[in-house]
């Protein structure tokens, strides 16, 4: 379960660099490139993951890589059950799926500048491959320190913490009934955890944007080291 929350956290950021990477193949024009904002993002997640729950072959994709991840949580039954009834679930959203910009709102993933401070990561780490492409220099290092300052003031925030505990318990586990409590504690065992980890990674900005390629450990006077860096094995076990 840890590693699917996680998953979803970081869907915008990688969607971004997907869009990036499939509109600028080839560097024979230079062109303007309009970056995507998290509300669009997420109404393109809600449309693909509505249009995957109706395909039955999907579905059985989808549920044998989420029970792969279960084995990563301290309750790898539970969340094996929880997987197992998936397809259940989905149906009864399918519903409100129909509508990907009402969802998105819902979740308050339009007009949200706190969760615009993630995506910045993303379109950062996106840019990084566009600037190979036609050589251009930029800031991108100096910005990655910036974002990560940010973002840690957002994860720091305890009224923030306090608003996503809520509103993942009213909107998610409220839904799930006999396992609604299961669903309250594993929220209350990922989330502290969560927030500290990205609270470590985010308090050393430059390391941070190092493991990310971002900067090289010239550009912010780190030595380079064969050992894999926290926030490295941090972001490396996401993607995996």
């Amino acid at each position: 379960m840890k590693a699917i929350f996680i998953l979803a956290l970081f869907i915008g950021f990688a969607l971004a660099k997907e869009n990036l990477l499939k509109y600028n193949k080839t560097p024979k024009k230079q062109e303007v490139v309009e970056w995507t904002s998290v509300c669009d993002e997420c109404e393109q997640v809600v449309q693909k993951f509505a249009e995957a729950a109706k395909d039955p072959a999907k579905m059985i994709i989808l549920k044998e890589m989420l029970t792969a991840l279960c084995h990563e949580t301290d309750y790898e039954e539970e969340c094996k059950i929880f997987v197992s009834k998936l397809d259940l679930f989905i149906d009864k959203l399918l519903p409100y799926l129909k509508n990907p910009h009402a969802v998105c709102q819902k979740f308050h993933m339009c007009s949200n500048t706190r969760i615009d401070r993630f995506h910045r990561v993303g379109v950062l780490y996106a840019k990084r491959y566009l600037n190979k492409v036609d050589g251009a220099k930029d800031l991108i290092c100096e910005e990655c320190q910036f974002a990560a300052h940010e973002l840690l003031q957002v994860v720091d925030d305890h009224n923030t913490q306090v608003q996503i505990h809520d509103f993942i318990s009213k909107n998610v586990c409220a839904h799930l009934g006999q396992y609604r409590g299961t669903c309250d504690i594993l929220l209350d065992d990922f989330l502290p955890e969560l927030f500290q980890e990205l609270h470590n990674i985010l308090s050393n900005a430059k390391q941070f944007c190092t493991d990310l390629e971002l900067c090289t450990p010239t550009q912010v006077g780190l030595v380079a080291v064969v050992n894999m860096k926290p926030s490295q094995k941090f972001i490396s076990q996401i993607l995996v």
